[in-house]
């Protein structure tokens, strides 16, 4: 009442109604209607409202891990930078879908937050807690994977019924019962291998320690500073997945975030006992950066910082420097001499320490309190697409290597010879292919079988390595056949290269339990531009020469005929050069 009351006076007073007679009561009666309809329309929106409401401070500390809503970060930032993690991840291992279900504590159910999927899916219901791979992941509170899914399985509730399901896999956020739950996908069986879970893994980890990074950022009161701070990183970083890009950009942000001199990144490296310096800032302060690995000393500040896993900061380095290691005591005094003040910060991934990051000053005391939270928080999201750079390159080397040999695979020989094509047309420069193929390979399996074809694959990749440029490549092109390119090769040098790679196979002996084994080989060249000017025709140039080696006598090669040259009449093994 006596709200009604202030209102009333209020709207009186701002009318000019300062006498609240019998001409105003329509002016009342209108601000009282006005009062009732603002106080149903609250009650209203508080009742519909209070499922999304955060939770106060006290709720919040307790309830951190409940669902999206309740995290700390704003809610449109944090699953901006999610979205990106899961963006990054979803290009890397190439499922079909990548969804994020969050928990719905008071419905009791899961909602789709965020996913990526080339099918189309059911984004606007919720799902029962119960249900396919949420229920199973939920119940157990750990990951689960279906290698090979039946036709009448039901897990996916976010697929009409027609969708194939070849594969699918789940993974828990958080402590039982999860708050979220990450699923993936394909409509291939079997496709989530272990290097694909293990990536799948890393990502669960990676948002939840984007969800307690945004945590810590709100329980401390980060200003907004730090806040812009945090997502204009983020917003450099979430188009690239190649590490040295990734570390090139953060340095250049660091450089105009922070007034200072030096601005280095080093990497832990417990196999070698040591760290590796990654980059450094201004280029050429490292002497030229002839050497980048180091040995941990006790002596080291970045040893101390790696090994202790905390910050170290140095206000002020004068009297100090003769005391002080920070890279290598021969190279530091060139780059200590210049600076007043020293600051490093670990860089963290899964509580694993990934490396650290060293900013240096010519001012005294160059990083206020202020600054070194904005580039602790800098270095989580750092340290997170570090590592999304790290699993990317591994799985892109692994997509492009032969398991068998170890040679590039038939993808990376398609891709790489594309491009030596196009920059060898760009220069006019001369290229050469040879396809070589293992005399009587079938031979081999039936009489001694499949594990010692697979010795003698191994073995002639070590040959094929062994008698090429470093600039030249070998790559498995399918089954026993192989495939050397040579760049800015002329006819005589891959004349020279097939005769000595003859020569080399023949007096190659494969130790087997049986005894020791020998085998040739026939190869096919064809030159780019004299014999074809596109990568199809190149290769099915080589092909035919193959073909024809195979057929005139085998343990020899075959040059492509070019319009001037001569077919000769009975092709002879190649005699052995000296």
């Amino acid at each position: 009442m006596t709200d009604a009351m202030v209102l009333l006076a209020a709207l009186a007073l701002l009318t000019g109604c300062t006498d609240i007679s019998v001409s105003s009561w329509n002016l009342l009666y209108l601000g009282l209607l006005v009062t009732l309809w603002l106080v149903v329309f609250a009650i209203f929106a508080r009742r519909e409202g209070r499922r999304g409401r955060p939770a106060s401070r006290k709720q919040r500390r307790h309830r951190v891990s409940e669902t999206l809503a309740d995290f700390t970060l704003p809610k449109e930032g944090q699953l901006g930078v999610i979205s990106t993690i899961l963006h990054g991840y979803y290009q890397t291992i190439a499922p079909r879908s990548l969804l994020l279900f969050v928990l719905d504590r008071p419905r009791g159910c899961y909602l789709l937050e965020c996913y990526l999927s080339t099918a189309k899916v059911k984004d606007d219901q919720a799902f029962r807690t119960t249900q396919g791979i949420l229920g199973v992941v939920g119940k157990l509170g750990r990951g689960y994977y279906l290698d090979h899914v039946d036709e009448d399985y039901r897990g996916a509730a976010w697929y009409d019924d027609n969708v194939p399901l070849g594969s699918i896999l789940g993974l828990p956020i958080g402590e039982a019962p999860p708050a979220a739950v990450l699923v993936l996908d394909s409509e291939e069986e079997g496709y989530f291998d272990e290097l694909r879970r293990s990536l799948a893994s890393n990502c669960a980890a990676v948002v939840g320690r984007i969800i307690e990074a945004g945590h810590r950022l709100s329980v401390e009161q980060v200003t907004s500073a730090a806040y812009r701070t945090f997502y204009q990183l983020h917003d450099l970083l979430q188009d690239h997945l190649d590490t040295g890009e990734i570390v090139q950009r953060t340095l250049d942000f660091l450089q105009g975030l922070v007034e200072c001199q030096l601005v280095a990144l080093v990497r832990n490296d417990p196999p070698s006992a040591g760290f590796e310096l990654v980059a450094i800032r201004p280029e050429g302060r490292e002497a030229s950066a002839s050497v980048r690995r180091f040995a941990h000393a006790s002596t080291s500040i970045v040893s101390c910082a790696l090994k202790a896993n905390s910050i170290l900061s140095y206000d002020d380095l004068e009297g100090y420097h003769k005391d002080l290691v920070l890279f290598d005591r021969n190279q530091d005094p060139e780059i200590l001499s210049e600076l007043r003040s020293l600051y490093l910060v670990p860089v963290t991934v899964r509580h694993e320490i990934y490396g650290a990051l060293v900013l240096g000053s010519r001012n005294r005391a160059a990083i206020d309190a202020e600054l070194a939270r904005r580039i602790e928080k800098l270095c989580v999201i750092m340290g997170v697409y570090l590592r999304l750079g790290d699993l990317y390159s591994e799985l892109r080397e692994t997509s492009v290597t032969d398991g068998l040999t170890g040679l590039r695979n038939h993808r990376y020989f398609q891709d790489r010879l594309g491009q030596e094509l196009t920059r060898a047309g760009r220069y006019g420069n001369k290229l050469a292919l040879l396809l070589l193929d293992i005399d009587h390979f079938k031979q081999v399996n039936d009489t001694h079988g499949h594990p010692a074809g697979d010795a003698v694959l191994a073995a002639l990749a070590r040959v094929l390595e062994a008698n090429i440029r470093e600039v030249d490549f070998v790559a498995r092109y399918g089954g026993e056949e192989f495939a050397v390119v040579l760049i800015e090769a002329n006819r005589e040098d891959a004349e020279l290269v097939a005769t000595r790679l003859l020569r080399e196979v023949r007096s190659l002996e494969i130790a087997l339990p049986t005894g020791q084994l020998s085998v040739t080989i026939s190869l096919g060249v064809a030159l780019y531009p004299d014999h074809a000017a596109g990568k199809q025709a190149l290769v099915d140039r080589a092909d035919e020469a193959l073909y024809q080696a195979k057929h005139s006598g085998r343990d020899r090669f075959v040059l492509t005929l070019g319009p001037h040259d001569r077919q000769p009449s009975s092709p002879e093994p190649l005699q052995d050069h000296p």
